[in-house]
């Protein structure tokens, strides 16, 4: 009924199959009906998760050439500080709508959904997603991913949102997860942000099934996280904007070897291999690019089973900039660090470490600046402008 009520919404305010707008609403029920009515009637709905970084904003409004922006009763004063020259269109409104069923407009090749990547390997870059690409990637997900229908889903992660609900889910939408709002809640399942799950404190024992997604896991990161979740098995995903979902594995085996098993759909090859070492590059139908494939960024090698990522080839807007996960690994468990970050910049290595450490071969920071999209992502750029182009 909601999703009759935003289509008639829609039509009240003289909106057309394949009109961009932008959604500037937080996380919560109202966007996600709003999104999936948005792709049923055969709009564009942008989605914009990062408000903070204003220049990159800009960059990601210019991209998107919209007209419109989706506000609600709680975001429409302050879009119009941050976002001014786009029409506004309150759905709160939706509410005052009735039901009566409408007839939708998309097709399998128009644009229902746009996004952006974070930007940390230089300037955001949209991904648009046809109605026909969702439904390879919920499919892709379907057949890799063991969720029971009578599971109650607690998520986190938008498009895992819309695969919990197109998979049959009972699904809670959540920006945090605490002990309170799994009990409240009654979920046995999470789809969730890395970020969020390591700021849990208690124990969870009412969980059965995790799954992760987003940053690179560290092992003392690793072991807080199967700490809290004592009872459930905990999955950690591997993916990218382009590819939902590359690798999967029990974070207790990546835990022990540092790797990912290869996810059905979706075919691996390694670029520019030295000793069989190189860049992961992804292809197939549910890969979103021109020509359904995609150079991750990430350095690894492959066996028949399993995706070993070491680093990233280019983690930073600046070049001749490399980052590896395995020493960045070393120095934590030799120094007892609970961050530490190796990177190779214009041919010299250099180490990064929390400001308490003793060693004076190692540069320490007070506090280390993060992608404001992921919060668990390392910002290179800023930190080689603070500490070494200074």
């Amino acid at each position: 009924n909601d999703v009759y009520r935003f289509c008639n919404l829609f039509k009240s305010k003289g909106l057309k199959a394949n009109d961009r707008v932008v959604i500037f609403i937080l996380p919560s029920y109202e966007l996600y009906a709003l999104m999936i009515s948005g792709m049923m009637y055969g709009l564009n709905i942008i989605v914009i998760d990062s408000f903070k970084d204003k220049s990159k904003l800009k960059q990601m409004l210019k991209i998107s050439q919209a007209k419109y922006i989706f506000v609600n009763n709680k975001t429409k004063l302050l879009s119009k500080v941050i976002m001014n020259g786009l029409k506004q269109i309150n759905v709160s409104k939706y509410k005052k709508q009735d039901p009566i069923e409408y007839k939708y407009m998309y097709n399998h090749d128009s644009i229902v959904l746009t996004t952006f990547t974070s930007g940390t390997t230089g300037n955001p870059k949209i991904i648009n997603r046809t109605f026909s690409d969702l439904s390879k990637q919920v499919t892709l997900l379907k057949n890799n991913f063991i969720i029971d229908n009578e599971d109650v889903v607690v998520c986190m992660l938008p498009i895992y949102v819309l695969f919990s609900l197109f998979n049959g889910n009972t699904t809670c939408i959540l920006n945090n997860i605490t002990l309170r709002n799994i009990n409240i809640l009654k979920g046995n399942v999470v789809l969730g942000k890395i970020s969020n799950v390591l700021k849990i404190e208690e124990r969870i024992c009412t969980i059965n099934k995790l799954y992760l997604g987003g940053a690179y896991i560290y092992k003392n990161e690793a072991k807080k996280i199967i700490n809290a979740f004592e009872n459930a098995e905990i999955n950690y995903i591997y993916g990218a904007s382009e590819g939902v979902a590359i690798g999967v594995n029990t974070l207790d085996d990546f835990y022990e070897n540092n790797r990912f098993k290869k996810v059905k759909g979706i075919d691996i090859s390694i670029a520019d291999a030295i000793n069989n070492v190189g860049e992961i590059v992804i292809f197939g139908e549910s890969v979103l690019s021109n020509n359904k494939i995609h150079n991750t960024g990430d350095i690894g090698y492959t066996d028949d089973e399993y995706i070993y990522v070491l680093g990233r080839k280019k983690y930073s807007s600046l070049d001749n900039c490399y980052y590896n996960y395995v020493i960045d690994q070393e120095i934590r468990e030799k120094y007892n660090q609970e961050k530490a970050f190796a990177i190779w910049y214009n041919k010299k290595s250099y180490i990064f470490v929390n400001d308490k450490c003793e060693n004076n071969e190692f540069i320490r920071v007070r506090k280390f600046p993060y992608d404001l999209k992921h919060k668990t992502k390392l910002d290179y750029s800023k930190l080689i402008e603070k500490y070494i182009n200074k």
